[in-house]
């Protein structure tokens, strides 16, 4: 039975997630991630998304806004080797990318806020308001709800804070593209070390970015803690969640089963291996995680989350020391064909990585064939409800089309499986055959096939079914 308490619609969350972008960055790393906030904003509208187009496609946005936010902090890693220019670039890329889903996604919010504000007869959703004594046409003193801050400012000021804060992303590295030089009467010249300016421009742009953004939050979550204060607004959108939303089993299997998609391919990205300088930059760990979080979405489906989580949790440890000591291993100008000649210290630190990438191999392939589970007992949960929607035409034909589902999965599963021994080969094999890790892509894009074409049988023949009207 799906709850039907909304508390408030967990609107909160949002404004608790916008306070996670008042931090500054220094070069592309945040002191707090972005991702956090926008994964918090992502559960804050994620009831309104079911009932509004525009909430809906401000979620999505932020859902996008997550993952490049994911991708800015993995890429941290890069700072040891690039230099400042490609910083700059990087920088500045992200900074693009961030603004081109952040304003639609704030835009979109504040036009699904307006759109009940109209429907509903809100005023608290076009801005913040707060008691005032005026004077009636007869002179008495009378309290009455003042606007002291218009939505559409509010709007303003969240995409000025935005944009103020993508600039400092970038600016403070800009002086290493100039130098100055200078050439006196003797012959002689100086060039200005530009890049002696740098750590100034951080802290200033550091003390711009929290100026700026701290009085926005601070302004954002009045503007959200006045709508969710609106009682007859709060009452009338939890009655339309509970009649029109809740009750649709249906409807919550395709949404959890998107979400589940999801993070399966985001899982199936990470079993590739990309080895740069002899270190893997998509580590298996990473996958481990996603296994881990999709089997806590589907803990209440079935037996094998909780193995699923605990071999997913458990995958982290040695893919963390395997990237740790490869990067090590790199630093020391070593090659596989180091350990094979007995070169310095590689005798002593490549043994050491080869079991890392064994053991988290074996982590991973226990993990997929848990998720794998996992993934089966929720497909089975919803042909049952397919079975349900129309038990005169559909009986019988619910276990045909879960087999057809899982047939896909399985090959896909199988291949990362495939994936996930190759990697873990590498330690050794990669002694005579560096460039093994190739063959990892090659099981990988037949792998995306079989896991796109699980997809797509279950979207047509399953979900898109279980939602047609009768």
């Amino acid at each position: 039975m799906k709850k039907t308490e909304t508390k408030n619609l967990g609107m909160m969350l949002i404004a608790v997630g916008m306070f996670f972008l008042i931090n500054p960055t220094v070069n592309i790393i945040d002191v707090i991630p972005d991702f956090i906030g926008y994964l918090f904003i992502v559960c804050g509208i994620d009831r309104l998304a079911d009932m509004e187009d525009h909430f809906a496609q401000a979620k999505r946005n932020f859902v996008l806004l997550s993952v490049i936010s994911a991708a800015k902090t993995v890429s941290c890693l890069l700072l040891a080797v690039i230099d400042g220019t490609f910083v700059i670039l990087l920088s500045f890329v992200f900074a693009i990318l961030e603004a081109i889903f952040f304003i639609p996604a704030v835009v979109n919010m504040f036009g699904g806020f307006h759109y009940y504000g109209l429907r509903l007869e809100s005023k608290a959703c076009y801005g913040i308001y707060k008691n005032a004594c005026v004077k009636d046409e007869s002179g008495n003193k009378v309290n009455v709800r003042k606007r002291v801050c218009s939505s559409d400012s509010i709007l303003a000021y969240t995409i000025t804070a935005f944009v103020i804060r993508a600039l400092c992303y970038f600016l403070p590295q800009l002086p290493t593209l100039f130098s100055y030089s200078n050439k006196g009467i003797i012959n002689g010249g100086y060039r200005t070390d530009w890049t002696y300016f740098i750590p100034h421009m951080y802290f200033l742009c550091g003390v711009l970015v929290v100026a700026v953004c701290l009085p926005w939050a601070i302004r954002f979550c009045r503007y959200v803690k006045g709508i969710t204060e609106d009682r007859p607004l709060i009452e009338a959108l939890e009655k339309r969640y509970n009649e029109n939303i809740a009750p649709n089993e249906n409807y919550f299997a395709e949404k959890k089963t998107t979400t589940v998609w999801v993070f399966t391919v985001l899982a199936a990205v990470f079993c590739f291996s990309i080895y740069i300088d002899y270190v893997n930059w998509l580590p298996s760990g990473v996958a481990c995680l996603f296994f881990a979080v999709v089997a806590v979405l589907l803990r209440k489906n079935t037996k094998m989350a909780i193995p699923t989580m605990i071999s997913g949790f458990i995958g982290i440890v040695p893919s963390v020391l395997e990237v740790i000591w490869q990067y090590q291993y790199a630093e020391m100008k070593y090659t596989p064909s180091s350990f094979v000649y007995g070169i310095g210290k590689s005798g002593e630190m490549y043994p050491a990585i080869m079991i890392a990438e064994a053991v988290g191999a074996v982590c991973l392939i226990i993990t997929v064939w848990f998720f794998a589970k996992c993934i089966k007992d929720m497909t089975e949960a919803h042909c049952v409800l397919y079975e349900k929607k129309r038990p005169e035409t559909r009986g019988g034909k619910g276990k045909a089309l879960c087999d057809s589902i899982m047939k896909e999965y399985k090959i896909a599963f199988s291949l990362i499986t495939a994936m996930a021994v190759v990697s873990g080969a590498h330690g050794v094999v990669a002694v005579y055959y560096p460039e093994i890790w190739i063959l990892n892509i090659l099981i990988g894009v037949v792998m995306a096939v079989f896991l796109l074409r699980a997809r797509n049988i279950a979207k047509d023949d399953l979900y898109d079914k279980l939602n047609e009207r009768n």
